[in-house]
């Protein structure tokens, strides 16, 4: 609602609630139809955030954070997200109480694509019987970022584990600092690409 067409509610928080009062008269209809009151508009700094599982989809998908910074909860209800101006999604949220996090799920980033090409494999030969032969599988994840800025993204991805102690497994990419071991083989990788920027990222 358009915080000029009302007066926001007072709120008043006890030890065990909190009440709106809403000011002036407000005319309820009959019929047993639910009606919506405006109670306040709030302005926050939300964080977005651009995580992808290149093995499950190829897709970025968009979350919104977002730190509960008043003395009231944000009441439990329905929610209509829109993004760029765009509406996105239907969702549901939770009672957000004070110093809280609302987190909301925006869907697919359609700015953002992403190409999981297939397994590649190649094999060594040692020449030395009996010592096995060296086997590299390697994953080929293509993004490219066709927004305006820069963007930070999470990949998550896993590499294999070895159930036998004949069998040893080395990684060889992606390595360095970015790189936050799960785990199970479970890894999460920070990818930082710049405006039409486009990155292959190894596995």
């Amino acid at each position: 609602a358009d915080a000029a067409s009302y007066v926001p509610a007072n709120s008043q928080t006890s030890a065990t609630n909190t009440t709106f009062e809403v000011p002036g008269k407000q005319t309820v209809k009959t019929g047993g139809q639910q009606q919506r009151v405006p109670l306040t508009t709030l302005t926050e700094t939300a964080e977005l955030s651009y995580e992808l599982v290149p093995s499950e989809a190829p897709a970025v998908f968009a979350t919104v954070k977002m730190n509960n910074t008043k003395d009231f909860p944000l009441l439990a209800g329905n929610v209509n997200a829109f993004f760029d101006n765009e509406f996105i999604a239907a969702s549901d949220m939770e009672t957000v109480f004070p110093k809280e996090q609302l987190e909301l799920a925006m869907g697919v980033d359609q700015a953002i694509t992403v190409k999981r090409e297939p397994l590649q494999r190649f094999t060594e030969s040692t020449g030395l019987t009996g010592s096995g032969a060296p086997l590299t599988h390697e994953y080929k994840t293509i993004i490219r970022n066709n927004r305006k800025q820069p963007v930070q993204l999470v990949l998550h991805d896993r590499f294999p584990v070895s159930g036998d102690e004949k069998i040893d497994i080395k990684r060889l990419e992606p390595t360095g600092s970015g790189i936050a071991l799960k785990g199970d083989g479970r890894y999460e990788q920070k990818l930082t690409l710049e405006a039409g920027e486009e990155r292959t990222v190894l596995l």
